[in-house]
């Protein structure tokens, strides 16, 4: 029994990258420029959203099958639960923070977003240590590929196709070649078809535009998504009629 949980480092890869990207961009909106604000929020809420569901697989999927196959280990477990918590409160005060700024974009909320940002930031980044280092080593060796594989595809999943393909161009992102390859040959034959025909255009389409590289900075590449996936939709349609 043994699995490969590199997937898990590309997704923390992306949280440590692109919410100190977001937190750049929260401080730079001009006050009282509420069009950007919306856009940048929206793409915050996106990895706030991507956060949530990635911790919540890991309490209904992960923990109880860890505990049940290593019980010598629930101490680890236990607090890995109650990090989550504690983050669970933090992401729903930077929630509320960032609905208040994108209304008007006034620079005192702004300044209070980015200090809810900060004080969630710093312990996501120590939870993230501490999980690659407690608890995969353990996932290696007790969890199956297949059972590893229905972390990912419940988490991501659960943002919606467009957000999908986005998160994953967000993974490509900063992974070596050899990675992402390896990575992609791990997921399901849909979801690898679908990120082939349009995920991958997007993330390189976007890569040639300066600005456009981290998905947090451009409401242009959640648009392009949108549209390919309702292209691709559509001709699915009517191909089946």
């Amino acid at each position: 029994m043994t699995c490969n949980p590199q997937d898990m480092i590309i997704v923390h890869r992306v949280f440590r990258r692109e919410f100190a990207a977001v937190l750049d961009l929260v401080r730079t909106v001009p006050d009282g420029d509420s069009g950007r604000a919306t856009v940048v929020a929206g793409h915050l809420d996106l990895l706030l959203d991507l956060l949530h569901h990635h911790h919540d697989t890991e309490d209904v999927l992960l923990w109880p099958l860890l505990v049940e196959r290593a019980p010598q280990h629930r101490a680890v477990l236990e607090v890995m639960e109650a990090q989550h918590e504690q983050l669970s409160a933090r992401i729903a005060q930077v929630q509320t923070s960032s609905r208040d700024w994108s209304v008007h974009a006034l620079s005192g909320a702004g300044i209070r977003l980015a200090a809810d940002l900060e004080a969630m930031v710093a312990p996501m980044l120590a939870h993230l240590d501490h999980e690659e280092q407690e608890v995969l080593p353990l996932c290696v060796d007790l969890l199956t590929q297949e059972e590893w594989n229905r972390l990912g595809e419940r988490a991501i999943g659960a943002l919606g196709p467009e957000n999908a393909l986005l998160i994953l161009a967000s993974m490509q992102e900063g992974s070596p070649e050899q990675e992402w390859q390896e990575f992609v040959a791990l997921l399901p034959p849909p979801v690898a078809e679908a990120y082939a025909t349009l995920g991958s255009t997007v993330f390189h389409e976007a890569q040639k535009t300066p600005g456009l590289v981290s998905f947090v900075g451009s409401a242009v590449l959640v648009s392009f998504v949108g549209s390919a996936v309702a292209r691709s939709t559509n001709r699915r349609r009517w191909r089946a009629r």
